[in-house]
């Protein structure tokens, strides 16, 4: 004898609808909620600059082998955005005279206390270049001129040198000038060399120290 009454085959029949809207609406929700959720980088992967992307590691741009263009433009990765950074070099430049540091000036050692800085990145997720950020300083070489200089390299090969503005020397005392050198190279760049230059005249200038810095 089928003692299950009318309201209860009308109850589990609409479970049973329910259950099975609910179901559906869940399998076309998932790959939508799951393509908004941004993936994490993979551990595993050598998450180097050279030769990896989004893919990869997380991050923007891929550049090309030769150096010659972008590959990851802010306009074809429209996921990319502002300035990714790739680390940054400390340097610091010390010679009788001129020098390069911070902008913290110890007298009685006639040198910077601290260090000016290359700091890699991709602005505009374009090229990977390097600016240069620091003071130059002066001091005991009344009469003569003095400025930054940086050569920026890829893969062994010069592309192009910049010099900063020349700062003055009036007298013997100590003459300063902060110093940001970021110029636009239209290639990659993995590799830079930074000088300090002295001249008499403001015309012909002489190397008095340097040192290189890498990307990576």
């Amino acid at each position: 004898m089928n003692t299950t009454s009318t309201p209860t085959l009308g109850r589990n029949l609409r479970r049973v609808i329910v259950a099975t809207v609910i179901g559906a609406v869940a399998t076309i929700a998932a790959p939508s909620v799951a393509s908004a959720v941004p993936s994490e980088p993979d551990e595993s992967a050598e998450c180097h600059p050279y030769g990896t992307g989004i893919d990869d590691c997380g991050f923007y741009p891929d550049p090309p082998d030769d150096g010659d263009s972008a590959s990851n433009s802010n306009t074809s990765n429209p996921g990319c955005f502002g300035s990714q950074g790739y680390g940054l070099d400390i340097i610091k430049l010390t010679s009788d005279g001129i020098d390069f540091g911070d902008t913290n000036w110890v007298g009685v050692l006639g040198d910077p206390l601290g260090s000016g800085s290359v700091e890699w990145s991709v602005p505009n997720c374009d090229w990977y270049t390097a600016e240069l950020v620091g003071t130059l300083h002066l001091d005991g070489v009344s009469g003569k001129f003095g400025r930054m200089h940086v050569s920026y390299w890829w893969n062994g090969e010069l592309l192009e040198t910049h010099h900063s503005s020349a700062l003055h020397a009036t007298d013997n005392g100590h003459e300063e000038r902060s110093v940001v050198m970021s110029p636009f190279i239209g290639t990659n760049v993995d590799e830079v060399h930074v000088c300090t230059e002295i001249s008499d005249d403001g015309d012909d200038f002489d190397q008095v120290d340097c040192k290189t810095r890498y990307l990576g």
